[in-house]
């Protein structure tokens, strides 16, 4: 029977394994750059080949695709400023956005299945057989079209997606199972800092598997965060020198930027300081190119850190707050992606839990740690190993009231999977329909909880106001995605859907 895989899909690299029963490990299978220059007449160039041409094909390379699977204009303001490429929104769809590659306009998901196709290619070469299926990862704080959306992907690009499983939850399978025996229940930290997304789960550890506590995650929070303050301080330092800012209307120059302020970011990690420019970055009052050529140390990297070092604790107080436990109860505290290796955000987590990092299995670098736990869990959905894994509803789920109530019909923190029926009724005499808006989140005020669909029940049984029963009722499936079904139990009339994506009102 052919293998399921293990996938995670990242916002800098995407990472495939296979989970081998003679060793009792997880074997890297492919790894690429989430890069993709998108081709004249279809089809992407993908990986190391569209990263190293970024310079010279800046239009139509596009990066950090993942941060736009499943959002609306609104959520990417702030990712749209951190890329080169232009975001649009959909002219017929108003809560969806397009890629402006130059050669096309995409869809997030068009372009996130160029790279799974070539990553899939990649695996199933060294696999030496056909993929039986994927496990996918996804931020534990992705909503329902997020997951959906990545789902669509990865069907899009010709692959059978088994589960789709939270990343910090991935992570801490592989590390549960690299880890010697431990008590039943033990807590752990799993804390994932990527390069645009931050999860951190609590999970209690045992012989058999791993049970989420607690999660809590920002889909903003990341390595990208931290290059643009590195950026922030080459332009300062620019403008006081030259006195005139970094021409940022051209998109080579912005291009270049964004890639100079990674290139400083990778560096910093490493050394006490760096150096490097940036030609014709500006044209001063005589009409004169400016180059740019500047030094960044270490305190620099440790200054653009320190807002989103702010952010992490108050997401680690929140899952810790959600798993009841104190940070020094936790045993073990584990840190992967691309934060791994910049020496602020190590030294803020064990600031933060109170004890040391736990040190990376031999062998096994820090990104690698989640596309292994996947692929543990396609090995136990495939039959090959047992496991036992429970994980929990990351945000509530509920719909919207008159006077802009949010009625919560899921809180976070439920074990998966879940279902919940709550009753309501008319607002209106005699209404023969009701417009249902899902929503997720915390806050009272439901406009202010992300939109994640709308549907409308209707045959609903004329009376007055209040008197008609109508039960809906949330379904969350293992892989974290969102049924509701709604029901008139006079007339019967019934509604089920799949919250896929917001549609304009």
């Amino acid at each position: 029977m052919a293998q399921s895989i293990g996938i995670d899909f990242g916002t800098a690299y995407l990472t495939a394994a296979v989970w081998d029963e003679r060793t009792g490990e997880g074997r890297v299978l492919a790894r690429m750059p989430a890069v993709a220059r998108m081709l004249h007449g279809g089809g992407a160039l993908c990986g190391e080949a569209a990263h190293e041409a970024r310079s010279a094909y800046a239009l139509s390379t596009v990066d950090q695709i993942k941060r736009f699977l499943g959002r609306t204009p609104e959520e990417v303001r702030g990712a749209a400023s951190q890329v080169a490429w232009n975001v649009l929104q959909h002219p017929d769809r108003a809560q969806e956005v397009l890629v402006d590659a130059w050669t096309g306009q995409f869809s997030p998901e068009e372009i996130a299945a160029e790279l799974l196709k070539t990553l899939a290619s990649r695996a199933a070469r060294v696999l030496g057989e056909p993929l039986g299926g994927v496990v996918i990862t996804v931020p534990a704080a992705a909503h329902n079209r997020q997951r959906l959306a990545l789902k669509a992907a990865a069907e899009r690009a010709g692959l059978q997606v088994r589960r789709i499983v939270n990343e910090p939850t991935a992570l801490a399978l592989a590390e549960a199972h690299a880890s010697p025996p431990v008590t039943d229940g033990e807590p752990w930290a799993v804390i994932g800092f990527g390069a645009g997304m931050t999860d951190i789960a609590i999970v209690r550890v045992s012989a058999r598997g791993v049970s989420v506590a607690g999660v809590a995650g920002d889909t903003q929070l990341g390595l990208g965060e931290i290059r643009a303050g590195l950026i922030g301080r080459l332009e300062a330092r620019f403008r006081e020198r030259h006195r005139v800012p970094i021409d940022r209307t051209r998109t080579e120059v912005r291009a270049e930027l964004l890639w100079l302020g990674e290139e400083f970011l990778h560096e910093l990690a490493w050394r006490p300081q760096h150096r490097s420019d940036l030609r014709n970055a500006a044209v001063n009052a005589a009409g004169a190119m400016v180059d740019l050529d500047e030094q960044l140390t270490a305190c620099d990297l440790e200054a653009a850190c320190r807002p989103a070092l702010e952010r992490l604790e108050d997401l680690a107080r929140s899952a810790l707050k959600q798993a009841e436990v104190k940070p020094r109860a936790i045993e073990r505290v584990i840190l992967a992606g691309g934060g791994a290796y910049l020496p602020p955000i190590r030294q803020a987590v064990a600031r933060i839990f109170k004890r040391p990092l736990a040190p990376a299995p031999a062998g096994v670098e820090p990104h690698e740690r989640p596309a292994r736990g996947a692929a543990l869990l396609a090995a136990a959905l495939d039959g090959r190993v047992v496991l036992r894994l429970q994980d929990i509803l990351a945000q509530s789920l509920g719909i919207t009231l008159v006077h802009d109530r949010f009625s919560k019909l899921l809180e976070a923190g439920q074990a998966l999977p879940v279902l919940r029926t709550g009753n309501y009724s008319t607002v209106e005499d005699f209404q023969d329909h009701i417009r249902f808006e899902v929503r997720e989140g915390e806050l009272p005020k439901a406009s202010r909880n992300a939109l994640l669909g709308c549907f409308t029940l209707a045959g609903i049984r004329r009376a007055p106001r209040g008197v008609p029963e109508i039960q809906v009722t949330f379904r969350i499936d293992e892989s974290g995605v969102l049924h509701v079904e709604a029901v008139d139990r006079d007339t019967r009339s019934r509604q089920q859907v799949l919250i896929e994506r917001t549609r304009p009102a």
